[in-house]
C-alpha cells in the first residue's frame, strides 16, 4: 500500500510505501492493557525510621521483677521512653508504637510499591502498532475529533522533511493548514507529529516525538488510540524497518 507525500506548499510531491501494519485491525484492548501497565504515577513513599529514632523500641526486658521492667506494675506493656527516675520508680512516655503521640505508622507508603504491571516486548510492540493503526483511521478520528472535518484528508498524512528545517512555528501551521484543507483547525490541537530530525521551530503547540521514542502515552495519552498523527518521510522508513 502507498501514501502520498505533501511538500509544504500543500502539494503532492510523489508516494512512498508504507508498512503493512498500517492495514491491520488495531486492538484496543491491548493499547488500554498496555497504558494501563505503565502509568505516569510518580513512586512515593516516607522515610523508614520515621517515628522509630527514639530510645524506647526494645528498652524494657519482658520478664519479670526485672530492672526497668513493665511487668507487675500496672501499667501498659507499649514502648515507652523514659522521662525521669526515683530508684526503680520511673516516668515513662510511650513512643514508637503506631497507637502513641510521633510514633510510626502503621502502613505507611512504601516507594518500593510498583504501581504498573509486567508487559512482555511482542505485547508492547503490538500495543505501539495497534495504536498507530487504529489512527490510520477516519472512523477513529472522528470520535477523537468529532468536530473536525476529515473528508478530504489522505492517512497516513507524510510531510516532506524539510520541516524539520522551517525556523518559525507559525510557517509550519501555515504549511499544515494547506496539507489538511478542511480540517486545518486540528494544527491548533494536540496532534502527534513524527519526525526523525529535530524540529527547530518551538512553541508550536502540539508534540513532536522521534520514531525511536514513541509510547503508548504519546499515542494514546487518555489510553483511547486515534490521535492525529502527521509523520515525515525519514520517520515512516524507519518504521517500516522497526517493524518490518
Amino acid at each position: 500500500m502507498k501514501s502520498q507525500i505533501f511538500s509544504l506548499d500543500g502539494k503532492v510531491k510523489g508516494s512512498m510505501e508504507i508498512p503493512k501494519f498500517f492495514e491491520q485491525k488495531g486492538r484496543e484492548d491491548i493499547v488500554k492493557k498496555v497504558f494501563l501497565a505503565n502509568p505516569k504515577r510518580q513512586t512515593y513513599g516516607a522515610f523508614e525510621r520515621a517515628g522509630m529514632e527514639v530510645s524506647a523500641h526494645g528498652i524494657f526486658k519482658h520478664r519479670r521483677r526485672a530492672y526497668k521492667g513493665q511487668y507487675g506494675i500496672g501499667i501498659a506493656r507499649t514502648p515507652a521512653k523514659v522521662v525521669s527516675h526515683r530508684g526503680t520508680r520511673f516516668t515513662r512516655v510511650g513512643a514508637f508504637a503506631a497507637n502513641t503521640r510521633g510514633g510510626r505508622e502503621s502502613h505507611p507508603p512504601k516507594i518500593s510499591k510498583i504501581w504498573g504491571g509486567e508487559i512482555n516486548k511482542k505485547e508492547s510492540s503490538k500495543a505501539l502498532m495497534s495504536a498507530i493503526a487504529i489512527s490510520n483511521s477516519i472512523d477513529s478520528l472522528k470520535n477523537y475529533y468529532p468536530i473536525v472535518d476529515f473528508s478530504d484528508i489522505s492517512l497516513p498524512l507524510i510531510v516532506e522533511d524539510k520541516i524539520s528545517e522551517v525556523k518559525k512555528a507559525k510557517e509550519i501551521k501555515q504549511a499544515l493548514s494547506k496539507i489538511l484543507g478542511k480540517a486545518a483547525s486540528i494544527a491548533e490541537k494536540k496532534v502527534l507529529l513524527v519526525s526523525e530530525k529535530p524540529i527547530r521551530a518551538s512553541n508550536l503547540g502540539f508534540d513532536v516525538v522521534k520514531t525511536s521514542e514513541l509510547n503508548i502515552r504519546n499515542l494514546a495519552p487518555s489510553g483511547m488510540p486515534g490521535r492525529f498523527i502527521i509523520f515525515t518521510e525519514s520517520s515512516m522508513k524507519e518504521l517500516g524497518k522497526r517493524w518490518h
